[in-house]
């Protein structure tokens, strides 16, 4: 009873990198976003630094 039957369903599995990647862009749109929506040019500017970071380590953990 265990075992899988013909033409039903398969497990798979995501790329551990994939799921990593997608977070880290999501991350860095989310604090482009707010860097744009607020009128405290300090806190626009730590807000890009944070982007630019999360984009700098999706770039760096795609080329691994």
């Amino acid at each position: 009873k265990s075992l899988a039957i013909g033409g039903g369903p398969k497990r798979t599995t995501m790329a551990t990198g994939a799921k990593t990647n997608n977070e880290l862009l999501a991350k860095s749109a989310h604090y482009k976003a707010k860097a744009a929506a607020t009128t405290d040019p300090v806190l626009a500017k730590g807000y890009r630094d944070l982007a630019k970071d999360f984009a700098d380590k999706a770039t760096e953990a795609e080329t691994k």
